[in-house]
């Protein structure tokens, strides 16, 4: 499964929580998706090893966000170099979450390791509402990334009547076809006619052939 975030969102990420110290996170909210928003849970519950939301700081951000269209798609926070993988309270907690969301199958739940310690590391983890968890695979899109999804447009009712007047019009002036079996008559009967054609001629040259023959034949015979 692919991790769609945009440019904007991820460097977001990289500045908030991927220069400071673990640890840190926030949430991840978009639309198609594809995550275009990072919010930064500045007031989170935070130790050495745990995270949790700030519930009350962020719920007004998803509602605002929501009528823009949007959903909560994930959680995101960082852990101390080495630790690449979801702990056991990260994942009870994960799971806790579906009670509030619970039209989710899955949220994101990428791991970073923050250049305040060693390099940024981004890990896209997905976990599943089964408890399982899945390594994603990250793909960055530019922010504008609207104009480059095709979409399915409705129907413009004007222009499919053109086109049909511009199909009647070719259709009178284009020259009427023979249909085939109006057309397998003449075909039979041109074959009759060649057949009865090289009859005649066939005989015709046979008796040429006899004519002399047969002059020939009395004449030696007188």
């Amino acid at each position: 499964m692919k991790l769609k975030i945009t440019t904007e969102a991820y460097q977001s990420i990289v500045m908030k929580i991927g220069s400071g110290i673990p640890e840190k996170g926030g949430i991840l909210m978009g639309k198609d998706g594809i995550i275009t928003n990072f919010i930064f849970d500045k007031n989170a519950h935070t130790t050495g090893s745990t995270y949790s939301l700030d519930v009350a700081y962020l719920n007004p951000i998803i509602k605002e966000l929501k009528l823009q269209g949007k959903q909560l798609m994930g959680i995101i926070h960082s852990h101390p170099y080495g630790a690449f993988e979801l702990s056991n309270p990260d994942k009870e907690y994960f799971m806790s979450q579906f009670k509030n969301f619970p039209d989710l199958d899955f949220l994101y739940t990428p791991i970073v390791f923050s250049a305040k310690q060693e390099e940024f590391t981004f890990f896209p983890y997905v976990f599943h509402k089964d408890g399982t968890v899945e390594t994603g695979e990250l793909e960055i899109l530019p922010n504008d990334y609207e104009k480059y999804t095709r979409k399915v447009e409705e129907p413009n009712h004007d222009t499919i009547a053109q086109r049909q007047e511009v199909l009647i019009v070719i259709k009178k002036e284009a020259p009427a076809t023979i249909p085939e079996r109006e057309r397998q008559p003449e075909l039979e009967l041109l074959l009759l006619i060649m057949l009865f054609s090289n009859l005649y001629f066939f005989i015709l040259g046979l008796a040429t052939a006899i004519v002399p023959l047969t002059f020939f034949y009395i004449i030696k015979n007188l």
